[in-house]
Formats: structure tokens, C-alpha cells, sequence
């Protein structure tokens, strides 16, 4: 069973009566139960983390920032070749006045885009999708990222040292690995 709600769809035989959703199934004549899908996110960020332990606290982070960067090109690309007439149906007047922010503050608002918890791939091919430059999206993108992927790749590298001689002190620095990219993204997110 995945992390994320997905949605909600009829009983079928065979479903887990454990998914049964109570609350859809009481207001109509049938059961209905939850489908679940496992959390993209929490995938990446493992993946992160192990570039840290294979590669080591110098290359880790470049090897991640790269693959991160590739990624979020290709579904660029993708919004490219959609275009924006596809796209600007899908938010209505939201889009609209996010798609006037990214054609007058390209960089900075891909940036802040990267610090709200939304999907990556979908982010990424709506901005392709938008006035904003190939160029600003990259420099956004990698701003906007490099905090949280520095600090998972040293804490990769940070608990591979803390699995190869433990100690105190090296547990304490793959915690402050973590959590100060951590409070970073905390504090910038509460404003």
C-alpha cells in the first residue's frame, strides 16, 4: 500500500476491506474503498541521500544536482513542447497571474517555487510551459535545490562514517546534515 491518497473508486473483489473508505461508502448505495500511491518525493530524497554515501560528501552532492537538474530539463522540455495553451486551462485565474510572475521575475520565482512542496515533475513541465527562460529555470531550479540536496547528500555520507565507526560526534554531524537544510526550508516555508 502507498503513502499518498491517490482517490477513491468502488469496492472490488479482491480489495482489502481495510481501504474501505466509510465516510464515501456511507453517503452512497455501494462501498467504495482509498487507492494509495507511494510518495515520489520520499524516493528521491533516499536516492539523495545514497549519491552521499557512494560518491562522498564532494561528488554526491554534484552527482545529485545533476541527476535533479536532468530531470526537472526533461519535463521542461516536455511543458515546451505542450506549450501554454495546453496548460493555462488547468489553473484558471491562479495560472494566469502566476504565469505574469514567472515572465517578470523568472529566476526568483522559480526559486521560491522550489521551496512549497509540490509535485517535482508537474512544476517542472508547467514552467516549461510558461514565459520563463531555459536559463532562469536551471539557476532557479538549482538555488531553489541546493540546500536540501547538499545537506541529504551529507547525510548520506555522514551515516555511512557513523556506520563505519560510530561515535558520538559522528552521529551529531549527520544530524546537523540533516536538520539544517532542514530549518532552512522550514523557516523560508513559514514566511
Amino acid at each position: 500500500r502507498g503513502i499518498e491518497f491517490e482517490e477513491v473508486r468502488p469496492y472490488q473483489v479482491g480489495d482489502d476491506v481495510r481501504t474501505i473508505d466509510w465516510n464515501v461508502t456511507a453517503r452512497s448505495d455501494q462501498p467504495y474503498v482509498k487507492l494509495f500511491r507511494e510518495e515520489r518525493e520520499l524516493s528521491v530524497m533516499l536516492l539523495v541521500s545514497v549519491t552521499g554515501i557512494v560518491f562522498g560528501p564532494v561528488l554526491g552532492p554534484l552527482y545529485a544536482m545533476t541527476g535533479c537538474l536532468a530531470s526537472a530539463s526533461a519535463a521542461f522540455a516536455i511543458g515546451r513542447w505542450i506549450g501554454p495553451r495546453h496548460v493555462n486551462g488547468w489553473g484558471g485565474e491562479r495560472m494566469r497571474r502566476l504565469i505574469g510572475l514567472l515572465r517578470r521575475n523568472g529566476t526568483l520565482a522559480v526559486f521560491l517555487i522550489r521551496k512549497i512542496p509540490l509535485p517535482f515533475v508537474l512544476v517542472n513541465v508547467m514552467l516549461g510551459a510558461s514565459a520563463v527562460g531555459y536559463r532562469e529555470f536551471l539557476i532557479g531550479t538549482a538555488l531553489g535545490m541546493a540546500a536540501m540536496v547538499v545537506g541529504l547528500a551529507g547525510f548520506g555520507y555522514q551515516l555511512a562514517e557513523t556506520w563505519r565507526s560510530p561515535s558520538a560526534e559522528s552521529v551529531m554531524r549527520a544530524l546537523l546534515f540533516l536538520c539544517i537544510p532542514l530549518s532552512l526550508a522550514w523557516m523560508i516555508n513559514r514566511r
